[in-house]
């Protein structure tokens, strides 16, 4: 028996759901009474005197399901006195109690958990709908209580059954739908973007500043836990007492520095972060990580020995591509911190505003503005793990 929903949300009509209730097909569709009957009416209304037993809704959906399963197998159209004809199992072949309604015989025993599951999973999974409870096994352990509901529903013609599983059905599509925003345009990743596209620090605009802002916004989002400290680039960092370009505290004690190098690094460069390994001396356990625009292997290998983590724009984007929506929202707006409050530069944060506007990145942590005529940020492929810390290639991301 199907034991899965065709569709997630809406109201659709039971016809929708007879597959996925186990009831035979064609059920939703039988000619019915146009009002309900005594026999109708008589479970209704001990449904009602037990309203307060949400799970009561689904056990008389699967009661019917039971019993189109057992009249279908006798091919009968309805049974009075059921629990006569067919007394429910007391046992399991194995010699365990059984705690909900089995009945049949040996060679087509049918199980109301079985039906059950599937009216459960169709109001929870399918339908969506958040006011109903998820307590499966306590609601057919009780069957016990609701016999006199599934002996009428027995005692009834197929049209009545069909008129009863509408009025629950009804009920069911009442109860609260965890909603959607399906009808919403997929916003663009915008720090993301910023990191593929943005162009680095152009003439006439500070040396490295772009590459340091995109430094400490993306640890600002993903390293809440620390105080972050940066200045503007070419202020210096030992005349300004920090470690790195860009520092992150706890109390006292320093646990992230980032050194910001907007070239990129070979060999002949490496004497450049003598001073920030001197720095790392002093802290031990800081997470060091070196940010420049490419690293060649020998100079991985270096900064590897000193426990230092090579990370570059393209190893940033991947790991952002992991990042939530807000999260991406909350990197972008401390960009524009530190582009307008720290480095404080006209021409770049000119440039960084107009580029945003035309690419439809929000600056303001509101949903994007998708701009006419602009496509919107390509998903890129994700990284085949998220790196926190990023390591080089081939090296576990590790801290000192």
């Amino acid at each position: 028996m199907p034991n899965s929903a065709p569709g997630l949300g809406g109201n659709p009509p039971l016809a929708t759901y007879e597959a996925s209730l186990g009831l035979p097909e064609g059920f939703a569709g039988r000619p019915h009474p146009e009002h309900p009957g005594p026999r109708v009416r008589e479970v209704l209304e001990l449904r009602e005197r037990n309203r307060r037993r949400g799970y009561l809704l689904g056990v008389l959906l699967a009661y019917v399901g039971v019993a189109e399963d057992l009249l279908g197998h006798e091919g009968a159209e309805s049974l009075p006195g059921v629990f006569e004809v067919h007394p429910p199992h007391e046992f399991y072949a194995n010699g365990k109690r059984l705690n909900t309604l089995t009945l049949g015989p040996p060679e087509h025993s049918i199980s109301l958990r079985t039906y059950y599951n599937a009216v459960e999973q169709a109001i929870l999974g399918g339908l969506l709908r958040i006011g109903y409870p998820n307590s499966a096994p306590h609601a057919t352990q009780s069957w016990s209580q609701h016999r006199r509901e599934f002996e009428v529903i027995c005692e009834m013609s197929p049209g009545e059954r069909t008129q009863l599983a509408k009025l629950l059905w009804t009920e069911v599509l009442a109860l609260e739908e965890q909603r959607g925003r399906s009808g919403q345009r997929r916003e663009i990743r915008p720090f993301e973007y910023l990191i593929r596209h943005f162009p680095n620090t152009c003439r006439g605009e500070p040396a490295g500043s772009v590459l340091q802002g995109l430094a400490y916004a993306y640890y600002r989002a993903d390293s809440p836990n620390v105080t972050l400290r940066v200045h503007k680039v070419g202020s210096g960092s030992a005349r300004v007492g920090s470690a790195g370009d860009v520092d992150g505290w706890i109390g006292d004690t320093l646990e992230l520095t980032v050194e910001v190098k907007d070239m990129d690094i070979t060999e002949a460069e490496l004497h450049q972060f003598h001073q920030f390994v001197k720095h790392l001396d002093r802290w031990p356990n800081a997470t060091a990580v070196a940010l420049a625009l490419t690293f060649t292997p020998e100079a991985v290998d270096w900064l590897r020995e000193r426990e230092i983590l090579a990370f570059d724009r393209e190893r940033m984007q991947s790991n952002v591509a992991y990042w939530d929506l807000p999260k991406q929202r909350l990197a972008v707006q401390e960009l524009l911190h530190y582009l307008a409050v720290v480095q404080r530069s006209p021409k770049l944060l000119g440039r960084f505003r107009e580029f945003c506007a035309e690419h439809g990145v929000p600056l303001g942590g509101e949903p994007a503005t998708p701009v006419p005529g602009q496509p919107t940020a390509p998903v890129p492929a994700p990284s085949p793990e998220p790196v926190l810390f990023p390591a080089p290639d081939g090296a576990a991301a590790h801290q000192r």
